[in-house]
């Protein structure tokens, strides 16, 4: 790793970044890690769309009237605990 690699076929610094991150371990060479990652990603990202995935959404409290009953009746809301 100290002469050099082709950065295109083995990135060593991530898996050793997320490696020490995991473990809890302080690594003198944290830091560079962690801007040699950021370049790389800034390179890759530049031009080309990236997809993010929503965020995922708080499930909500409101049962609907022909929603099944929370209650396991296997009745409709409106006709268990819906009255």
């Amino acid at each position: 790793m100290e002469q050099g690699y082709d950065n295109g076929l083995l990135e060593f610094e991530r898996d050793l970044y997320a490696t020490c991150i995991i473990s809890g371990v302080d690594h003198p060479k944290l830091q560079t890690w962690k801007s040699i990652i950021e370049k790389r990603e800034a390179k890759t990202t530049r031009g080309r769309i990236v997809f993010t995935p929503p965020a995922p959404s708080a499930p909500t409290n409101n049962i609907t009237r022909n929603a099944p009953c929370p209650s396991g009746s296997g009745k409709k809301y409106k006709k268990c605990c819906g009255k």
